[in-house]
């Protein structure tokens, strides 16, 4: 994850991160909110910390928390 790369000491691209985050916003519009996924707990683990971070940034847009409430959803993460 970001931090933890930055942590290490590695350079992290913002806008690389961006680019994932809207890649990831406008994938999960495809998934039908029905839609139930299990995931390993090493998965879940790793997207929680995503959605956390994702939430912890000031400028979230409203479709990128409604992209996250779905990812909570479908994988059970709530």
């Amino acid at each position: 994850m970001y931090s933890d790369e930055k942590t290490v000491g590695n350079q992290v691209d913002s806008r690389n991160i961006k680019k994932h985050l809207s890649y990831i916003v406008a994938l999960t519009v495809l998934l039908s909110p029905t839609t139930k996924i299990s995931v390993d707990k090493k998965i879940a683990t790793d997207l929680k910390r995503f959605i956390v971070a994702v939430n912890a940034i000031a400028s979230t847009s409203p479709e990128t928390l409604m992209a996250l409430s779905r990812l909570n959803r479908i994988y059970g993460l709530s």
